[in-house]
């Protein structure tokens, strides 16, 4: 099979001749007036794909080992931690006795807006820091941590940031841990995803969802030789926005998704980035700062999120599991929770299916401590 590497460039949207793009009226900035903008110098040509490092010394399909050694990548050691919630430890406790620890990708938003909306004002994740889901209350529980000033650039939304940081860096801004992080004292429980769903997801997520900031990385030149000008990237108008659909295809998925890895292993680009979407996921339930070890007790399968979450909540207020419905969507379970999802300017139905052999072996060295603890098939 010819790799991705080494197949001729092609346009932008996979078309014939000439850019997808090419001249077209735009909105931009939310001016009234219509600018024309001709892409000339950047789309009107065929916008070819990355085509990766023509010099790299890899196979086709390069082994894990292969990646670390021309990258110099070392994933943080993870303990294994099985899937599950421990019943032991949830003796007793009730839901506001539990911090939810949002790992970006695996159903966090819902969740959030769930417990705030039918769980009795249960304020986990962002709701912490601020109103949402429907709250009319307006109050902010905790002053939001600022442990250094490349995490708050880096990773603006503070319920994405790992436990592990918040407790790290608190005693340097003069706070103690209970100020510095929701964490402290409570019971931490989260979801985790396969990887390669999880991957897949960020991506088709980052270019349908309706905000430019989604998209920063993957008009990254060190991802994207040939990304969008700057002022059509940023643009929030839908006409704007909508262009990010030629971009829904298996070949931008493999390119641009094994560049973005490739560009987070070789330090090019900060893991903390685009608010934390492709973090390892280890690095929220485990002490990777430190030494590895699991921090979050209670880990709950995505693959049966309903299944799961019917067991926790139950496992708390049993009163409160009723809400859940184990044989239908979650979509469809909690219809009735507001403000739960992000609005997208269109779908994007690619999927693990989608991924070519390079890109698995990308994600597999990128997230191994994932693999490894958590016990999914590579």
């Amino acid at each position: 099979m010819t790799s991705p590497r080494s197949r001729p460039a092609s346009p932008v949207g996979g078309g014939g001749g000439g850019s997808v793009f090419g001249p077209r009226l735009l909105i931009v900035g939310g001016m009234a007036a219509l600018i024309l903008v001709k892409m000339s110098a950047v789309l009107d040509t065929p916008a070819a794909l990355p085509v990766g490092h023509a010099e790299m010394p890899l196979g086709d399909v390069p082994s894990i080992e292969e990646i670390y050694a021309k990258y110099g990548f070392n994933p943080r050691p993870a303990d294994p931690a099985p899937l599950g919630i421990d019943k032991g430890r949830l003796a007793g406790l009730t839901l506001k006795d539990t911090a939810y620890v949002h790992i970006p990708k695996t159903g966090g938003t819902f969740i959030e807006a769930l417990g705030v909306a039918k769980l009795g004002k249960t304020y986990w994740g962002r709701c912490v820091y601020k109103k949402c889901a429907g709250s009319t209350e307006g109050k902010t529980i905790y002053n939001e941590p600022d442990p250094t000033a490349w995490m708050r650039n880096l990773c603006p939304s503070v319920y994405h940031r790992p436990p592990s940081v918040m407790y790290k860096h608190g005693a340097k801004n003069g706070q103690t841990v209970a100020e510095m992080s929701p964490y402290y004292a409570k019971e931490q429980w989260t979801f985790v995803r396969n990887p390669y769903d999880r991957f897949v997801s960020g991506f088709t997520y980052a270019l349908a969802a309706h905000y430019p900031g989604s998209k920063r990385l993957f008009n990254n030149p060190h991802v994207n030789p040939n990304p969008l000008p700057m002022a059509v990237a940023r643009d929030r108008s839908k006409e704007s926005q909508m262009q990010f659909k030629e971009w829904c295809t298996p070949s931008h998925l493999n390119e641009l998704g094994t560049n973005l890895l490739r560009a987070f292993m070789e330090g090019k680009i900060d893991v903390y980035s685009s608010d934390a979407h492709y973090l390892p996921q280890t690095h929220f339930t485990h002490s990777t700062l430190v030494d590895g070890r699991r921090t979050v007790p209670h880990l709950l399968d995505m693959k049966r999120f309903n299944h799961a979450l019917f067991d926790f909540i139950a496992a708390l207020a049993p009163s409160e599991a009723a809400l859940i419905d184990n044989s239908v969507e979650p979509i469809k379970a909690f219809k009735g929770a507001p403000d739960s999802f992000v609005p997208l300017n269109f779908k994007c139905r690619l999927g693990v299916a989608d991924l070519n052999a390079t890109t698995k072996a990308y994600i597999q060295a990128y997230y191994k401590s994932d693999f490894d603890a958590y016990g999914y098939d590579m």
